[in-house]
Order: C-alpha cells, then structure tokens, then sequence
C-alpha cells in the first residue's frame, strides 16, 4: 500500500460519524480517488462538512474498489485533532498535503526533514538538507551542500559508492567504495570528524574493524584525545595526544614501494625535524643522519648511544655494562726470589666472568706490532742466531725481534713474539737494529712494520710471558711466564676489561 499524492482529487459524500466514509464521485473539473490515487493505496486526505463547522485532516487507506476510504491516522480536526464525528450534510473529500508531513525549502533555501525519511531511489540536493530524525536511503545520496542529520542516517545500495559529497569538484569513486568524496581547492582538502565534548573519558575516533572484530577485539584505531583526558585504562597517550594501534592483531607500518623512506619526525614539519629514518634497500635504521653510508651497519647513529640498565651484548654472548676500562698499570710484585712462574691476583669491581681481558705494556694499548714486512738484509754481520734483540727506528718503543738469523753475513729472518712487540708505532716505520746486537759488525739492515695491533689476550714482554682470566666476578687472575728464563722484582703492564 504505497503512499501516493495527486493533484485535483475531490469526490463528496454523505456519510456520518467517525468511521469510514463512502465516496460519491468526482466534483466537476476534478477526478476521483481511484483515477487519482488507486485502489488499495493510501494517501493524504481532507473533509469539510459544507453544513456545519466540522474539518478533518489525516491518513486515509482506500478499499479494493477505490469507493471507501478508511480514516486511518488523525493530524489535524475541529475534534481538538481527535476523530470528528460528522453531522448530516454534504462533505467535500480531497487529496491534500498536511503541513505536518511536508518538506519545504525555508527563506534561506534549506530543506529540514523533520520526521523519519526513507528513499527508495536516488536523493539529489542542491543546497542544505536538514534531517532530524531517522533517515534511510536505499538509493544513491548526492549532495552538493550542506547536510545536517540529528538523528539516523542510513544509506543502502548495492551500487558502487552510494554515498557522493561533491565539494567543489566531481570525481569517479574507486571500486568497492562505501562513500566518497570530492574536494577542488588549491589548499588543504579534509574530511572532518570533531568530538566536541570535553570530558575526562572524551576521545574522536575512527576504527577500522575486521569481519570477526566488535568494540573489543580486532580493530585498529586512529585517534586523538580531549583536552581534559585523564581515562586511567589508556594511559599511553595523554590529554590532546593522538594515537594509532591495533587490538588483538598484529600493525604493519612502513611503505610499500621500492626507494622510498620510512620517516620520523617531531617538533615541527620541516626536513630539519626529521628524527630517524629507516633507509630502502639496506633496511638499516638512521638515527639523528639521513646517510647510509656503506650500508653496512644495521644502525647509524649521529650522536650519543646511551644504555641506562642492561648493557651491550656482543655476538659472543658477553654483555657490557660499563666501558672498557683501563685499570693499569698493574704491578705484580714477584719478590727478590727468581721465579720461572707466578700465579697472583687484582681486585677489580669491574670485572665479571664474562669480562675478554685485553693485555698491553704499560706504555699504552695500542699499535703493538704484529707483523713485519720485507727485510733488506744489509751486509757484514756475524753469521748466527741471536734472540731477544731490540729493535730501533720507527715512532714507537718497546720493540723486540724474539730471533735475528744472519746468513752469509746478511740478515735473513726476523721473527717477533706471537703476540705482538712494542707500542706507538705506525704502520710503514722502518725498524733496524745495532750491529752490537747482531755479532758486533755490518750494517745496512732494515725492516718495515707490516701490521699493528691493539695487543691480545697474552703478551710477551721481553720472553715474560704474561696472560689473565675472570673466574670470579671481581678477581683477576694473572699467570706470568718466564721459562726457560727467570724472573724476579715487580712488572707492569696495562690490561683492559671489554
């Protein structure tokens, strides 16, 4: 039973009371009800009484034959808007259109629906359209203005983007679109959603949620907070902080094209403001720098690394709480009595069984030699081998040939502690050695440094053989070697912890 309205529909009747009323037929110039609205259907309707001060408007429902109309709904009556129970006389019955159900542009052009509003097929709106109750589309919306619903707003179809917003510009929805919307200003272009309640719980909202999610489960959410916010079970953003996470899944975010960046910024909006970055290609993190480098290193820092608790592990499972720290020069006091080997022992608040204890003279740790390069072997040194032969030249000291070997009068073999020998010296000084050293004749010998060194885990000093341990968090144990020599009095060397 559609509702239908017609123009010039009036028929008179002589029927009385409060039920129904039998339609006589159409006055001249007009037609009747059935002509006019149909059988069956319903329609607004209209009786005056030509006798008697009596009126009615309200809904009425005709019958199959389109002669009887049933006063369904009262809006408006002489009964105080309550069913009139007509006296005898003429009535004139009409189609009309009650104030009460009608939509109408007011002065300024707007259109407000006051009641509950369903369209079955397209809505095109030029201007504003105010709804302040339930409205149902189940066609296609387009609006070209304002739109104000205060209550329901439901838009059914199953065509590609039901609900259109043209602002400025009209644009071709993408595919599976549930609403679109279209800007042409040569500025910023939003859609806008405000939350304008203030309160301690208030937040604005837009949630995604997957087909198995609800309010609780499955959805991410993107969001900023109220000014006031002070809600105790999501602390992790404060008052007018924004948001974005995922409930119950896991939240990928990133980009999706080949050479292009992953940024971070904060405290403005400029290229300057950039605070890391993570780079394509390698994947690797920026810190405070927008180069890759070599793109060998998973993260590149431009600045301090700090770890409050917990420390650095490195590959070999060790962990580092402080930096590698030089407690040396260590003196071991061996006595007066000549020994071969001594076992003693350092106190070190720093040291712990997974502490790598690096040796080195006391002079410094670093640039020990590790490596010689090609001898030019001179002439007219004694022929022989002689062991533990200073070694001069270069910009360091403390460099020592652990063998010399001079053939035919010329220095064929030059050999150093496995260790390493000497501190400060640069890669390429020429070392040489005295000819007193070397049988007490010749001259013309010389060898490059080939290779340095930070020192090893057991160092050899003038054929003392020196090495240490943590076995016992704050202890370290040293061993000291001299065979097949002796060794008496104090020696000292530099160790580190790393």
């Amino acid at each position: 039973m559609p509702l239908v309205l017609n123009d010039r529909v009036l028929e008179t009747s002589s029927s009385t009371g409060t039920g129904t009323f039998t339609l006589l037929g159409a006055a001249s110039s007009f037609q009747t009800f059935l002509a006019g609205v149909g059988a069956s259907n319903t329609t607004y309707y209209a009786i005056q009484n030509t006798a008697a001060n009596e009126f009615e408007v309200g809904l009425g429902t005709l019958d199959a034959t389109g002669a009887i109309l049933t006063r369904t709904t009262v809006y408006r009556s002489s009964n105080s808007n309550n069913p009139v129970s007509f006296s005898a006389g003429t009535k004139n019955v009409f189609c009309t259109y009650p104030s009460t159900r009608s939509v109408n542009y007011d002065a300024a052009g707007a259109l407000t629906i006051t009641g509950a509003t369903t369209m079955s097929s397209s809505l095109g709106v030029t201007g504003t359209l105010g709804v302040t109750s339930t409205a149902t589309f189940t066609g296609a919306a387009i609006h070209n203005g304002t739109t104000t619903f205060n209550n329901t707003a439901t838009v059914t179809s199953a065509t590609n983007s039901p609900l259109t917003v043209n602002n400025g510009g009209t644009g071709t929805p993408l595919a599976n679109s549930a609403a679109s919307f279209f800007g042409d200003v040569n500025s910023f272009s939003q859609v806008n959603y405000q939350n304008l309640n203030a309160g301690t719980s208030a937040s604005t909202d837009f949630v995604a949620t997957a087909d198995n999610g609800n309010d609780t489960t499955n959805f991410v959410n993107f969001g900023i907070n109220s000014s006031t916010y002070n809600l105790g079970t999501f602390t992790i953003a404060g008052a007018a902080e924004g948001y974005l996470y995922s409930q119950s899944t896991s939240l990928a975010i990133g980009t999706a094209t080949a050479g292009a960046f992953t940024k971070f910024f904060q405290g403005g909006t400029l290229a300057a403001n950039e605070i890391a970055r993570f780079a394509p290609t390698t994947n690797n993190l920026l810190v405070g720098t927008t180069s890759d480098g070599a793109g060998t290193s998973k993260m590149r820092v431009a600045g301090v690394i700090e770890s409050t608790t917990g420390g650095f592990k490195f590959p070999n499972g060790s962990v580092q709480t402080a930096a590698s720290q030089p407690a040396g020069p260590a003196q071991i006091n061996l006595g007066t009595t000549p020994v071969q080997s001594y076992f003693g022992t350092i106190t070190d608040a720093l040291a712990t069984t997974a502490s790598h204890i690096l040796i080195a003279p006391s002079a410094k740790s670093t640039n020990v030699i590790s490596a010689l390069g090609t001898i030019t072997g001179g002439s007219g040194y004694t022929n022989g081998t002689y062991t533990n032969v200073p070694l001069t030249g270069g910009s360091g000291t403390g460099a020592v040939a652990a063998t010399v070997v001079v053939s035919v009068g010329t220095v064929t073999s030059v050999t150093i502690a496995t260790n390493g020998t000497g501190v400060n010296y640069a890669y390429g000084d020429t070392l040489s050695a005295s000819n007193t050293n070397l049988g007490g004749t010749g001259s013309g010998f010389s060898i490059p440094v080939g290779l340095l060194s930070a020192g090893g885990d057991e160092l050899e000093m003038d054929g003392i053989k020196v090495s240490a341990v943590c076995t016992t968090n704050g202890t370290i144990t040293v061993f000291i070697d001299a065979s097949p020599g002796y060794i008496a009095g104090g020696r000292n060397f530099l160790y580190t912890l790393s």
